[in-house]
């Protein structure tokens, strides 16, 4: 969800079919827009998508993510499961959904160069204006980039 930006929902769907391990990309059933997107698959992502699927429950489902019971996990689950997760991490914080995964990567891609483009294709974005929403600016880096007014005599 980190790496790519998938919303809750795309990540309860994914299937074992999904996962093309040879071209290292990931077929997103896109749930907002009902289109189907490829999405790059990080080699780290594939390495902890690999340690789970050799201790997944034994099921007769497809999905990647299951519950205990081997029965497919819901959109409200994955998102419940990351609450938990941002409340262990950060205690004293409010608690965040996943949406707030997209958020950041957004803007980490923003600080590390990337185009508000680049950023929308991987946010699987249609409008550049939805992306500006995701990815905040870091001001105070940008002022440190910004060269000083030249002074003016007369």
């Amino acid at each position: 969800m980190a790496t790519v930006g998938l919303r809750a929902g795309e990540v309860a769907n994914l299937k074992l079919e999904d996962i093309d391990w040879r071209k290292s990309s990931i077929r997103v059933h896109n749930t907002k827009s009902c289109r189907i997107d490829y999405l790059p698959l990080a080699s780290k992502v594939g390495d902890a998508l690999t340690a789970y699927l050799k201790r997944k429950p034994q099921t007769e489902t497809r999905h990647v993510f299951v519950r205990l019971a081997g029965m497919p996990l819901a959109a409200h689950a994955v998102s419940a499961a990351m609450r938990r997760a941002f409340k262990r991490c950060y205690p004293d914080e409010p608690a965040h959904g996943t949406h707030t995964l997209r958020h950041s990567l957004a803007t980490s891609m923003l600080t590390n160069g990337a185009t508000f483009k680049e950023i929308a294709d991987i946010l699987r974005h249609r409008n550049i204006e939805t992306t500006a929403i995701y990815a905040k600016v870091n001001l105070k880096s940008l002022a440190n980039a910004t060269l000083s007014w030249p002074e003016v005599t007369i």
